[in-house]
């Protein structure tokens, strides 16, 4: 609500939100020309508001389904029904959602009852995978995880050790435990620690 007027979902029809203990709202839509996921924030006096460059379409048969935001708010997940496919993203800073691959789920019948019964489990970041044996895995957050934003922060760091043989999971066992199971950040260390390798030769 704004004041007391209700505020467009960013598409047709709303079939699911999540909520962030930070405050975060996103909205998964469906129907034709406005399939997709949106974000808003939620103030402490009950208003929303729409979070700029939230907005992130899918095409309009994917069947969009339940939405679920992880227990530390840095992760969005979503079922999309019509295709059998999971969409993941890393939910950034500003709110705004950075696109993981689109993963395939263990089956199309169960995507949402499965992910419903998990209401307790708190989500992880995800890369493809095949079977609730590896998705149950990646759902269990590692207490030792420090999330997106400081492992990106000391990444160069981290990967400079990993470079030069030193033990770096040792020294940053929080980075490590993230990596094992960020996608887009173990991409992006991939990428760093060949880019130094590579000056180094």
């Amino acid at each position: 609500m704004l004041g007391d007027q209700p505020v467009s979902s960013g598409g047709v029809q709303p079939v699911s939100i999540a909520v962030s203990r930070s405050g975060l709202v996103y909205v998964a839509n469906s129907g034709a020309g406005g399939s997709g996921y949106s974000g808003f924030r939620l103030h402490l006096n009950g208003s929303l508001t729409a979070i700029p460059g939230t907005t992130v379409t899918v095409p309009d048969d994917a069947g969009l389904g339940d939405v679920f935001i992880n227990a530390t708010g840095d992760h969005l997940i979503g079922t999309r029904t019509g295709t059998s496919q999971i969409d993941s993203f890393v939910v950034l800073p500003g709110g705004q959602l950075l696109a993981a691959k689109v993963l395939p789920s263990p089956g199309r019948a169960s995507a949402s009852s499965a992910w419903s019964s998990r209401p307790s489990i708190p989500h992880s970041c995800l890369s493809v995978m095949n079977g609730w044996t590896a998705l149950d895995r990646f759902l269990r957050t590692d207490p030792r995880d420090v999330r997106c934003a400081e492992a990106m922060e000391l990444l160069h760091v981290y990967a400079e050790l990993a470079a030069a043989d030193a033990s770096a999971a040792q020294r940053y066992p929080g980075i490590a435990a993230h990596l094992a199971v960020c996608g887009p950040c173990g991409e992006g260390f991939d990428g760093l620690l060949a880019a130094i390798r590579g000056t180094a030769e």
